[in-house]
This record gives structure tokens, C-alpha cells and sequence, in this order.
């Protein structure tokens, strides 16, 4: 007994020893399974990435309009203007130079056009009539380049750039029919976004926040804690009521958020993520008994850039209330929780994640097409309970990309 004891015994001890000995082999073997594992996500987010398409818009494309049953977009700097009516492509030339932005009214297509090509040296919107079918009314600003434009209340607004000092802004507004307009320059920055909210016109700028615009003046001073804030969008949440929120970053590239539900005090919210301006409402059938069977304004669509990995790109999503407010101030990745606009993160990130996002649109209800066929169906069938509408992104150089059959590519 004693000396099996003591054989036992020192076995054990020659067995420790030679564990010690073996620490840098284990290791090893240990960082080889590791990478493995590594790998094996690697693999994974290689083999969910979809077959890249080739876009049908390229570049850079513009903001989307939607109007006419329609939703217009366009190349920057492009000679085409695409338009889609819910089941295919088509397209229409710029008239007479390379394309800016677009904006709609509701009742006519605004585009910002550059006739030689160059957008600091000769700019001008125009205005396409659908009933008449062409282009029939245009505007410029004399001393300024039009660089930004939108649509508001009954309004036509444009970001302008002095011809003589680039570091001088102004906003110009226009009626409608573009035969007038009145320059607003006192200590303004450029133009990025205008909405209209409890009856007055709302103006993001880059410098110097949100203005209110009353229908005959744009106010020099920024509303209530946006003061100094260099946006890059803003939106409101709901038809009535809810938000009208704009996003910006600082000098840093930190990002904030602002919002307000009476428009004259602004909340501020701030960030880790930078964003581009690109802003949108995504909408979901809801099926709830409590409440009417309709769409309803679900998330709001924030685009982002990223500054170091590809995965900060793409776009984020803050959930809301039924009425328009933010549900708890929270910011996520698309997949992740309920509701969400796709069915898979990492299908996502796989994709669209790794673009910025320049522009996001859900697409609306368009109405019946040519042939009477409505796009959006009707959702109190069994067989539609899983149908949700087609989302577009313009993303920055890789062109127009959409979401379909749960899944982000190139929109060809």
C-alpha cells in the first residue's frame, strides 16, 4: 500500500511536471482553435454575402422624390433621371445639364441642374409639369451656386453658395411656380433639410441649426438648444403630431440627435454614431386588435459613416411610439430585436453595412398601376401576412441598392 501510495503519488507529480512543460504547446494549440473559430465567422459572413449586382442608378445617386405614383432618383452629376413605378424601371433625360438633387412638392418634380457641368459656376431648378409633360419653369440665383434642395409646407427651399466667398452661405426661397424668390443670407450656413411641423416651415443648416421659416421670413436665430449645431437632416415622424427630429455631428464627427414635439424646445440626444443626414420612416402592418388594422409609422431610418471599420456604415434604427415619439431614445442595428426593417443583422452587414447611407426610403403605397394592380396588397389576406414594402438606399458610389426577397443588393 505504501509503496503503491508513493508510486501514485509521484506519478502524479511527473504528470504536473509535464503539464507545466507543455503550457507554451497548449497555448498554441489553444490560439489555433481560436483562429479557427475566427475563421469559421469569417467564412459564415463571406458565404451569407449576397452575388454583388450591378446597380442600375451608379455613383452617388440622389435623393428620392416620390410623386405621381412614382419615385424619382438620379445619378449626381448624371444626365438621367430614373423613375419607378413599383414593378420596373424607367427614365427621362435631364434637361439640359447634370443633375443636383431632386425635391417634389406633391404636385410638381424640382431639380437642381448644372448646364456645364460644373456646380460651382452656373446652377439652376427647374420644374417638371405632369400634366403638361415637360419642363416649364426654372430659376436661378444670380451671385449664388445652388448647391441643396427641398420641398416644404408650400414652399421651395435651395441652399446656396456665394459665388465670390465660398465660406458664405444663403437660403433662398420660391414659390411653388418659381417666379419669384427671396435670398436669405444674415450669418446663415448651407441648406440641408426642410420640413414642414405644427404649420411652420422647419430649416436644418449646417452651423447654425434648426430655423423657423414663418411663410414670409426665415428667423436669423436658431431654435432653442440647436444653436451652433451643424446637421445634416431632418424629418418629421408622423403625418400629425409626433417629431420633427434632425441629426448632425460636431467637429469631431460625434453625433447628436435633435427633436422636439411642439417644435420650439429642442431635446438633444447624443451619440456615438456619425451620420450622413440620410433619414427615413419605415412602416409596419399592424395586426394588434386594440388598434386599427393599418401601417403605421414603426422606425426611424438613420443613415451612418463610419471612421474606422466598414461595419459602422449602413444605417441604424430607433424604434417609435404609435404617435411619432421615440420609444426609448435607443439607437440599433437593423436585425436586431422587434420591429426591424430586415429579417438577418448579419445578412445585412453583409451588405448594405458595409456603404454609407446618402438617402433611405421605404417605398410608399403607390396606388394602382397601369393595369390596376395596386402595389401594396391587401394585408388582411393569410397569404400577405409576411409582405413587407421594398426599401431603396442611396449609398455613397455604389449606387442605389434595395431590400427584397429579404435581402440588400444593387437595385438592377
Amino acid at each position: 500500500m505504501k509503496n503503491k501510495w508513493y508510486t501514485k503519488n509521484k506519478l502524479i507529480n511527473v504528470s504536473k511536471t509535464i503539464n507545466v512543460q507543455r503550457l507554451p504547446l497548449l497555448a498554441f494549440l489553444c490560439g489555433i482553435i481560436l483562429l479557427s473559430c475566427s475563421q469559421d465567422s469569417i467564412f459564415y459572413d463571406i458565404s451569407i454575402e449576397p452575388v454583388p449586382k450591378v446597380a442600375l442608378i451608379g455613383g452617388t445617386p440622389t435623393n428620392m422624390a416620390v410623386v405621381n405614383g412614382m419615385v424619382y432618383v438620379g445619378t449626381r452629376m448624371g444626365n438621367r433621371i430614373y423613375y419607378y413605378n413599383g414593378a420596373r424601371w424607367a427614365f427621362m433625360g435631364t434637361p439640359g445639364g447634370a443633375l443636383g438633387e431632386l425635391a417634389t412638392d406633391g404636385t410638381y418634380l424640382y431639380a437642381i441642374v448644372f448646364p456645364n457641368g460644373e456646380p460651382t459656376k452656373s446652377s439652376i431648378i427647374k420644374r417638371y409639369n405632369f400634366s403638361e409633360s415637360s419642363w416649364d419653369a426654372d430659376i436661378s440665383a444670380p451671385g449664388y451656386s445652388i448647391q441643396t434642395l427641398y420641398c416644404a409646407g408650400n414652399g421651395v427651399f435651395a441652399g446656396c453658395q456665394q459665388n465670390s466667398d465660398r465660406y458664405r452661405f444663403a437660403i433662398m426661397s420660391c414659390d411653388t411656380d418659381l417666379s419669384s424668390s427671396t435670398i436669405y443670407s444674415d450669418s446663415t450656413s448651407l441648406l440641408t433639410g426642410a420640413v414642414e411641423f405644427n404649420g411652420a416651415t422647419y430649416l436644418a443648416t449646417a452651423g447654425n441649426g434648426v430655423l423657423k421659416y414663418d411663410g414670409s421670413a426665415v428667423s436669423p436665430i436658431p431654435e432653442n438648444r440647436t444653436s451652433g449645431a451643424i446637421l445634416k437632416g431632418i424629418i418629421t415622424t408622423a403625418d400629425t403630431g409626433g417629431m420633427v427630429v434632425a441629426v448632425g455631428n460636431d467637429s469631431n464627427g460625434n453625433g447628436s440627435i435633435y427633436y422636439s414635439t411642439d417644435g420650439s424646445s429642442f431635446e438633444v440626444l447624443n451619440t456615438g454614431n456619425t451620420f450622413t443626414g440620410a433619414l427615413g420612416i419605415w412602416k409596419k402592418y399592424n395586426y394588434d386588435t386594440a388598434l386599427p388594422e393599418t401601417w403605421h409609422n414603426a422606425l426611424l431610418l438613420l443613415g451612418t459613416h463610419g471612421s474606422g471599420s466598414s461595419l459602422t456604415h449602413g444605417y441604424r434604427e430607433m424604434v417609435l411610439n404609435t404617435d411619432g415619439t421615440f420609444y426609448d431614445n435607443s439607437i440599433k442595428y437593423p436585425g436586431d430585436g422587434d420591429p426591424t426593417s430586415v429579417t438577418s443583422r448579419a445578412k445585412y452587414e453583409a451588405a448594405l453595412g458595409v456603404n454609407p447611407v446618402q438617402a433611405i426610403l421605404q417605398v410608399p403605397d403607390l396606388g394602382p398601376d397601369a393595369d390596376g394592380k395596386n402595389y401594396y396588397p391587401d394585408m388582411t389576406l393569410p397569404e400577405n401576412k409576411d409582405w413587407v414594402p421594398m426599401i431603396f438606399a442611396s449609398t455613397a458610389q455604389n449606387g442605389l441598392w434595395s431590400y427584397k426577397n429579404e435581402q440588400w443588393n444593387a437595385e438592377d
